[in-house]
C-alpha cells in the first residue's frame, strides 16, 4: 500500500511466499499520484461547465420567456385596444400571405369578445432564430387551456410566425395500432390511449365495408384536445383532428364520438365526385356507420310539419313522387339511412362499397333521386326485387303509427270507401267540377292541374274499353286526420294488370279529399328476350312487342356495327328494357300537344323528350311536383357487372296520346332509347355540349332507318326550307349557344342533315368515329379532318349540295 506519509510503498507481512508478490507487482502496476489528481481535476471541471452550462441555459430560457412575454403582452394590449395595426407588425413578414390573414380575420373576429390573458409557460429555441412556446390561455368566460405558438426573431424583436414540421407539441405523446398512429400532447393521454381499441375497431371495419386497401405505413392521427399544436401547414392536412371545442376536462366518450365522426367523415370524403362534392347517398352511409358503431337507432323520416303527408309517411316505393322532390339535404340523410340499412339487411354489409361507389359515379351530375335509383343496378339485383323489399321494411320499420290499420277503423273505412265512389261517379259523369270539389284545398294550382289532366285520361281509357273506371282500396294507414291509401285502378282490360296508386288523403270539415300521388305503377307480368335484349311489359302491349321483337334485334345488332361494335353471337348478361306506362309523363303529354318518351334505366335517368316544332330536343326530363321539367343531360350506366336496365313508355299508352300507331309508336321510343344507350355505352363520360348534339342526332338518325311517321320530319324540312332561302345559307362553321335546358331547335334540325350526308357519302361506320371523337371537339370544322381525314371545305360544300331538294 502507499504510505500517506512517505510516499512509499508498505506491504504487510504475510505467509505467502516473496516471490509471489513480486510477480503480482510486476502484472498490476501502481497508478501514479499525478494521474489520480489530473482525474480528479477534470471530474471537477466538466461538473462545474454543466451546472455553468445549466445556468446559462436557464438565464437563456428565461430571458427568452421574458422576451416572448414582451410579445405577447404587446398583443394582449393591441387585442384591448383593438389596434389591427400593432397586431399586424407583431406577426413575422416572411411568413406565407395566407397565414398572416387567416390570423388578422381571427383577431377582428375575436375583437368581439372580452380578452383573454396569455401566459408564456415553456419555450424551446430551435436554430438560433425559432422559438416554441407553449402559452397559458386564461379566458374572460370559461376554463383555462394551452395553446403552442412558434415565434421568430426578427429586428431584435420575437414575431409570431407559422412554421411546417413534425413537432407539434412540446410535450407529445405517441401510442400506435396495427393500421393507426395517435399523436397527441401528454396531459391528453389518458382520455386517448382509452379509446384508441374502439377508434381502431371502427377503421377495420370501414376498411372492411368499403373495400379499401390500408395505405402503406399507418394512418396518422394529430389528436388536438386540451392544448393546441403549432399553427402550422399541418392546419390543412386531413390527419389533424381538433377536439378543442369539448374542452380541457371532456369525458373519453364523448371524445370517443367526436374522433370517431370525423374519421368516417375523412374516409367518406375518398368518395367525393370529380367536383369536389360529397353525394347525399355517400353521406348517409357513414351516418349509417357512424349509428351502427355506436348502436344508435336510425332516425325517424316521418316527422314534417307538412299536412299532406309527403315526407310523413314511409317512402313505400322507390317510384314514390315523394323521392323526386326530397331536396332538404336533412330529409335526404334521414331517408337516405334508412335505405341504407334495408340494403344492408338484405344484401349484406359487402353492398355498402357498390353504393358509395355508385352514388360518386352519379353524384356529380343527377339528384337524390337518381343516386337511389342506382343502387339496384350497382347490386345487381332485379329492381323489382329491391323495390318489394324496400317496402316491406319501410312497412315494417315505420309502422308505429299507433298501429292504425284500415281494417280496425271501420267508421273511417266506410268514409273513405265513399270517397272513392264519389271519384268513380265523376269520372263515369265526365264531372270535373264534382271531381274536383274531391281534391284538397292546400294542393298547388299545378298539382290540380295535373289532377284535371288525369280525370281527362281516365275518361279516355273510359272510352277505349267502352267500360266504367273503378277504384279498389287495398290497404290504409290512418294518423289522425291524414291517411296513407294504397289503391288499385281496375280497366276493364281482361288481359291487363290493375295499375296502383298510393296515395295520401287529409280530413276537413266535409270529409276526406285527395291531397296527393306518392306512387302510380303498373305490373310488368310478362317477359320475351333475343340474343341481346330482354323486354318486359303487360299484356295489353304483348301483341306489340312480340311482333316486332325480332326487328328489334336486327336494329340493335345494325346500331352496333355502324358504331364498329360488333356485337357478340348471344350474351348471357342481357339489356333489359321495361316497357311500362308512366303516368307522370303521359298525363303532362295530355296538355303539351307533344311526345314524351322515357328512357331510363333504373340505375341512371335519362329520358328522351321530343316535343313539337318550337322546340326538339333529346333531353332528361326531372319529375317535380308530378311535372316533367327539364333536367341536365343525362348519360347511361357504363357499369358493365349488371345488366342495363331501360324504360320506354308503353305504346298502347303512347298511342292514345300521339295519335300513331302501336307499332309505330313502339319502334320510336324503342329506337331513340336504344341508339342513344348504345352511342353512350360507346363514346363514355363525359359528355360536351356539342358532343352530346352529335349522339342525339345519330341517335334520331338510326331511329328513322327503322321507325315511321316520326314527329320531326315535317318540321325539320320546314325548317330548313327556310334556312335554304335565306341570303347567306346555312353553314357549319358557327358556334351556337349552348343552355342547359336544351339544344336550339334550328341547331338539332341541322346536325340532322349533317349525320344524313356523313352516313350516305361516307358509309354508315363513319358514324362510330363521330361517337369516338365528338368529345375531344367543339364543332364540325374541327371534328370531320380529325375523323374523316376531308377537308372541311370540301365536306362542307358537298353537305350544302345535299340540302337542295
Amino acid at each position: 500500500m502507499l504510505d500517506w506519509r512517505t510516499g512509499e510503498e508498505e506491504w504487510e507481512a504475510t505467509e505467502e511466499p516473496q516471490g509471489q508478490w513480486a510477480s503480482q507487482s510486476r502484472t498490476r502496476p501502481p497508478i501514479p499520484r499525478w494521474l489520480w489528481l489530473l482525474f480528479g481535476i477534470l471530474v471537477l471541471g466538466i461538473t462545474g461547465a454543466g451546472i455553468a452550462l445549466r445556468w446559462k441555459a436557464r438565464q437563456q430560457t428565461a430571458r427568452l420567456v421574458q422576451d416572448i412575454q414582451a410579445t405577447v403582452d404587446t398583443e394582449s394590449w393591441a387585442r384591448e385596444t383593438h389596434n389591427l395595426r400593432l397586431y399586424r407588425s407583431l406577426l413575422d413578414p416572411a411568413a406565407h400571405p395566407g397565414w398572416r390573414e387567416r390570423q388578422e380575420q381571427e383577431f377582428l373576429v375575436d375583437n368581439t369578445r372580452t380578452p383573454a390573458r396569455m401566459t408564456v409557460v415553456d419555450a424551446m429555441v430551435f436554430g438560433g432564430d425559432l422559438a416554441v412556446v407553449e402559452l397559458e390561455v386564461e379566458p374572460a368566460s370559461g376554463p383555462a387551456y394551452r395553446v403552442t405558438r412558434a415565434y421568430r426573431r426578427s429586428g431584435g424583436m420575437w414575431l409570431e410566425t407559422s412554421i411546417p414540421g413534425s413537432q407539434v407539441w412540446l410535450d407529445q405523446d405517441t401510442r400506435e395500432t396495427q393500421h393507426l398512429r395517435f399523436i397527441f400532447h401528454r396531459r391528453d393521454a389518458a382520455r386517448i390511449a382509452a379509446i384508441i381499441p374502439d377508434i381502431q375497431a371502427l377503421y377495420v371495419q370501414l376498411l372492411g365495408d368499403l373495400v379499401l386497401s390500408p395505405p402503406q405505413g399507418k394512418r396518422t392521427l394529430y389528436v388536438i384536445l386540451s392544448v393546441r399544436p403549432i399553427e402550422s401547414e399541418l392546419v390543412n392536412d386531413p390527419t389533424y383532428y381538433d377536439l378543442s371545442d369539448l374542452g380541457p376536462d371532456a369525458a373519453p366518450e364523448a371524445v370517443k364520438r367526436r374522433l370517431g365522426a370525423l374519421l368516417i367523415q375523412q374516409i367518406m370524403n375518398l368518395f367525393r365526385t370529380e367536383r369536389g362534392d360529397l353525394p347525399a347517398l355517400v353521406q348517409s352511409v357513414g351516418e349509417w356507420e357512424y349509428a351502427d358503431w355506436l348502436g344508435m337507432p336510425l332516425p325517424d323520416p316521418r316527422v314534417s310539419p307538412r299536412q299532406d303527408l309527403l315526407v310523413s309517411v314511409p317512402f313505400l316505393s322507390l317510384l314514390d313522387e315523394s323521392w323526386k322532390s326530397l331536396e332538404q339535404p336533412e330529409m335526404q340523410a334521414i331517408v337516405g339511412q334508412a335505405l341504407v340499412d334495408y340494403t344492408v339487411q338484405a344484401y349484406g354489409r359487402d353492398s355498402l362499397s357498390s353504393i358509395v361507389r355508385g352514388a360518386q359515379l352519379y353524384g356529380a351530375h343527377y339528384p337524390f333521386v337518381t343516386q337511389v335509383l342506382q343502387i339496384p343496378q350497382v347490386l345487381g339485383v332485379p329492381f323489382m326485387e329491391f323495390n318489394a323489399g324496400w317496402r316491406d321494411y319501410a312497412l315494417h320499420t315505420f309502422t308505429h303509427l299507433e298501429g292504425q290499420r284500415l281494417g280496425l277503423l271501420t267508421t273511417e273505412k266506410s268514409e273513405l270507401l265513399r270517397v272513392l265512389t264519389e271519384e268513380e261517379r265523376a269520372v263515369e259523369e265526365g264531372n270535373l267540377e264534382r271531381y274536383d270539389r274531391l281534391l284538397s284545398p292546400h294542393t298547388t294550382a299545378e298539382w290540380r292541374e295535373q289532377a284535371h289532366r288525369r280525370f281527362h285520361l281516365y275518361q279516355q281509357f273510359q272510352q277505349q274499353t267502352n267500360a266504367p273506371y273503378r277504384l279498389r282500396l287495398e290497404d290504409a294507414i290512418i294518423d289522425g286526420d291524414d291517411a296513407l291509401l294504397r289503391l288499385q285502378v281496375h280497366f276493364p282490360d281482361p288481359g291487363s294488370t290493375a295499375y296502383q296508386e298510393i296515395r295520401t288523403y287529409h280530413r276537413f270539415d266535409d270529409g276526406w279529399k285527395w291531397a296527393s300521388t306518392l306512387a302510380s305503377f303498373w305490373g310488368l307480368t310478362e317477359e320475351a328476350e333475343t340474343p341481346h335484349l330482354r323486354l318486359h311489359f303487360n299484356r295489353q302491349d304483348a301483341e306489340t312487342i312480340r311482333e316486332e321483337l325480332p326487328a328489334t334485334e336486327s336494329f340493335f345488332q345494325q346500331v352496333s356495327r355502324d358504331l364498329l361494335t360488333e356485337p357478340e353471337a348471344e350474351t348471357r348478361s342481357k339489356i333489359e328494357i321495361n316497357v311500362v306506362p308512366n303516368y307522370q309523363v303521359l298525363n303532362w303529354l295530355s296538355g303539351q300537344q307533344g311526345i314524351g318518351l322515357v328512357a331510363r334505366p333504373w340505375g341512371t335517368f335519362v329520358t328522351v323528350e321530343l316535343l313539337p316544332p318550337s322546340r326538339v330536343s333529346f333531353r332528361g326530363l326531372d319529375l317535380r311536383d308530378g311535372n316533367p321539367v327539364a333536367a341536365r343531360r343525362g348519360s347511361l350506366d357504363l357499369t358493365p357487372k349488371p345488366a342495363p336496365q331501360l324504360q320506354i313508355l308503353s305504346p298502347t299508352l303512347g298511342a292514345i296520346a300521339t295519335d300513331i300507331s302501336p307499332a309505330s309508336f313502339y319502334r320510336m321510343a324503342a329506337g331513340l332509347t336504344l341508339s342513344r344507350y348504345l352511342i353512350t355505352s360507346q363514346a363514355g363520360l363525359p359528355e360536351t355540349p356539342f358532343s352530346a348534339a352529335v349522339y342525339d342526332a345519330i341517335a334520331r338518325w338510326e331511329t328513322e332507318q327503322w321507325a315511321t311517321e316520326l314527329p320531326w320530319t315535317a318540321p325539320r324540312r320546314q325548317a330548313i326550307n327556310t334556312l335554304l332561302q335565306t341570303g347567306a345559307g346555312p353553314s357549319l362553321r358557327s358556334r351556337p349557344t349552348w343552355t342547359e335546358q336544351h339544344v336550339d331547335p334550328a341547331t338539332g334540325y341541322l346536325y340532322d342533315t349533317v349525320l344524313a350526308y356523313v352516313a350516305g357519302a361516307y358509309g354508315r361506320t363513319s358514324l362510330g368515329k363521330l361517337v369516338a371523337g365528338a368529345s375531344r371537339h367543339a364543332g364540325w370544322d374541327t371534328l370531320i379532318p380529325d375523323v374523316l381525314g376531308v377537308r372541311f371545305g370540301d365536306f362542307e360544300a358537298g353537305w350544302r349540295a345535299s340540302l337542295q331538294p
